[in-house]
């Protein structure tokens, strides 16, 4: 079994063609997309891959942006949006 057959990436194909009609176009865009809406975690886990990233910054995005990007990720036909 091949990487890519595992993840059946025919079928995302036939699944999106509207999305790979739009790349022959240059006109894509990105189908998931990944927002962080804080940069603080109250868990302090001692394994955290993030811990030294986000060392003592605990920004967080206003609301108002975050809204306005899930807008704009929704007229751009993102279907999926995790954090």
């Amino acid at each position: 079994m091949t990487v890519l057959n595992r993840f059946k990436s025919n079928w995302k194909i036939v699944n999106h063609y509207w999305w790979l009609e739009n790349y022959s176009n240059k006109k894509s865009y990105p189908i998931c997309l990944e927002i962080d809406p804080a940069n603080a975690c109250p868990l302090n886990c001692r394994y955290c891959c993030w811990a030294k990233m986000r060392g003592e910054i605990t920004s967080v995005l206003p609301k108002e942006k975050l809204f306005d990007i899930v807008e704009q990720a929704k007229r751009l036909r993102v279907i999926k949006i995790s954090s």
